[in-house]
């Protein structure tokens, strides 16, 4: 890899490290916009029961629906595995899918937000990191969980 000022990085580690530096700058969100508490502008506009529905967790049958919209094809995330295997497995994983405690109202674990960031080249022979795309590879419960 060669840095901005033309400098070659030669050992593994010194490429890990900066890789590690370029991409948390680059995915960090640094704002100058000044945060503004708009909440007392907005009328409740959802009934109790609404709400209550609304918090409710989802049928099996929304979380099927909800995989397979995933593409069969899609990257496999940490885990190791994709909706391939979530389909064709569902009659012996569905109680545990659907039994997550974050539809209970448990926080989120951390196993299910983790993801890969895979660095795909923009151009056939990169030389620095801002000749990547950064993509995430998220796991299929996660995916399944954000719809």
């Amino acid at each position: 890899m060669q840095l901005e000022n033309g400098n070659i990085l030669e050992s593994s580690e010194q490429v890990h490290n900066r890789a590690l530096n370029y991409f948390q700058q680059f995915l960090s969100t640094h704002s100058n916009v000044e945060q503004v508490d708009l909440s007392s502008l907005i009328q409740c506009s959802i009934s109790e029961d609404n709400n209550v529905a609304l918090s409710r967790a989802p049928s099996e049958a929304k979380i099927y629906d909800a995989l397979k919209s995933i593409p069969k094809e899609s990257s496999l995330g940490p885990d190791g595995f994709g909706s391939g295997f979530y389909l064709s497995c569902w009659g012996l994983i569905k109680d545990d899918v659907i039994d997550t405690d974050f539809f209970s109202g448990s926080t989120l674990p951390r196993f299910y937000t983790a993801s890969f960031l895979v660095l795909i080249p923009k151009v056939d022979d990169p030389k620095s990191f801002n000749k990547f795309y950064p993509i995430s590879l998220c796991s299929i419960a996660y995916k399944i969980l954000s719809k």
